[in-house]
């Protein structure tokens, strides 16, 4: 970190649950200006989304395996985004958080940020007795059972945005309208599964708070 970047107390904001996913990237968006010009602290979102589907830069639109309108019937938006990766889904039974960083006063490039948002969460899952870790080759966080944790981020005025989704009890039938990051021959887990026990979201914002603060400070 720069020795004259000193970081005031990070701000916890939990949006709740059901959130647009659109009204969420507004508020980011928002918050990058307002952290950028000094008028708002570096803050942390956490929320559930409304069942989306979300595109990133790198997207295939084949690994969206039903038609917009059929999705639409079902109850699942579908949106570009511009944040890196693939295809991933968002809905309620997940932790969702994006951080808003200043990236450049913490001596961090995107990729290391990434990296550090990795560990945050692989601390977050040791606290439930989660072993998990990463995956040479990819990104997020790996249990041996597959994927728990999808991570894409970006950056504007170097200020983070985007950011996590942390599979607790999700609905699985939206997994199958996709192919979860573009990766056919990996299957995606969650800490239900890890544990054969519901974690509510209550429980996981402590935890997620105090890993986060551990390794950002």
């Amino acid at each position: 970190m720069n020795p004259s970047f000193s970081p005031a107390a990070i701000t916890f904001r939990h949006l709740g649950s059901n959130i647009p996913y659109t009204d969420a990237l507004s508020l980011q968006h928002e918050l990058v200006d307002a952290i950028a010009e000094n008028r708002e602290p570096e803050t942390v979102l956490t929320l559930e989304h409304a069942p989306v589907i979300t595109l990133g830069r790198r997207a295939n639109p084949a690994h969206v395996l039903l038609p917009p309108e059929t999705l639409a019937e079902k109850g699942v938006a579908l949106i570009p985004v511009d944040r890196g990766g693939d295809v991933t889904y968002h809905g309620p039974g997940q932790l969702v958080s994006y951080p808003l960083l200043r990236l450049d006063r913490r001596d961090l490039t995107p990729r290391g940020y990434l990296r550090l948002l990795e560990e945050t969460v692989i601390l977050l899952l040791a606290s439930l007795g989660v072993p998990a870790g990463r995956l040479e080759g990819y990104t997020g966080v790996w249990t041996e059972s597959g994927k728990i944790c999808a991570i894409g981020v970006a950056t504007r005025r170097w200020i983070s945005f985007h950011g996590i989704a942390l599979n607790l009890a999700p609905d699985w039938t939206h997994w199958g309208y996709i192919v979860p990051c573009g990766i056919a021959d990996k299957p995606v887990t969650s800490v239900e599964r890890e544990l054969g026990r519901r974690v509510p979201i209550d429980e996981i914002l402590p935890l997620w708070q105090k890993a986060f603060l551990e390794i950002f400070g």
